[in-house]
């Protein structure tokens, strides 16, 4: 006898389920040949609540669920997605960004979190993103740490370039592609709507492979600390460069214009 009739080994036997058993004994104290004392109903009763509360399935609770499920499909995927995982490597880099004033988690899901420091939304006057496309609080630039489904183990990081102005995120892909040294893994040639313009790997899948858990989340949280404090402050301040050039440019293209316009 097993949860699900698992077949036998042996030919002497028969499978035979804990639900067929729940079906009998229910038989037998609901529709009993002869009867049943009460204490006796209650023993049985008892006991089919323990076998459904730990073994099979209630039926009746198992239509609910996929009634409910077909009203509510897209509700119940969206909190599917965003469940905690155990034993993530995600949690572990969200657990990391939330140490850290300053920073602002922006959204995540089960193997993507993306975050922004809180500098830019204060600051940034050029660098903004299209709100119906990206980024509900407009924001341009995001930091995104991804996991990887196929590829066990790998946690990554960049910097992405979100829908915005075309001209603006020309600019931007520009300037960071002229600094190098400073926007290490930008992605070529730039996207139509998304573009990474910094990317590093907190592990790779080769790193981790023959690690314990412990071992890579070891591995990510000092990989963590090592760009927390040389890479990041330094990007969060070259794209505050980048803005700040953009903003003077333009400003010098509209003098020039009314200055044009005066003297016609």
């Amino acid at each position: 006898m097993t949860p699900d009739a698992t077949d036998p080994d042996h030919d002497g036997y028969i499978a035979y389920d804990y639900a067929d058993l729940v079906s009998t004994l229910e038989s037998l104290i609901t529709k009993p040949i002869e009867p049943v004392p009460s204490e006796t109903q209650l023993i049985i009763s008892h006991y089919i609540d323990l076998v459904r509360r730990h073994i099979v399935t209630d039926e009746r609770l198992r239509s609910l669920a996929v009634k409910l499920y077909e009203r509510h499909k897209e509700a119940f995927d969206f909190v599917f997605d965003c469940r905690p995982q155990p034993h993530s490597l995600l949690s572990i880099a969200r657990l990391c960004v939330e140490a850290v004033e300053g920073l602002s988690i922006e959204s995540s899901g089960a193997n993507l979190l993306r975050f922004a420091p809180d500098i830019w939304d204060s600051q940034l006057q050029v660098i903004k993103g299209d709100p119906t496309k990206w980024s509900k609080t407009g924001r341009g630039l995001l930091f995104e740490i991804k996991t990887y489904a196929s590829i066990p183990g790998r946690v990554n990081i960049s910097l992405t370039l979100g829908p915005g102005d075309a001209n603006m995120r020309a600019e931007v892909y520009r300037m960071a592609t002229a600094n190098p040294q400073l926007f290490k893994g930008l992605s070529k040639p730039m996207g139509a709507q998304w573009s990474s313009i910094f990317s590093r790997d907190f592990l790779t899948a080769t790193q981790a492979k023959g690690l314990s858990f412990e071992a890579q989340e070891a591995n990510v949280r000092l990989a963590w600390s090592d760009f927390l404090g040389g890479q990041l402050p330094a990007l969060i301040n070259g794209v505050l460069e980048i803005d700040e050039r953009l903003a003077s440019s333009q400003s010098s293209v509209s003098i020039e214009t009314q200055s044009s316009f005066t003297g016609a």
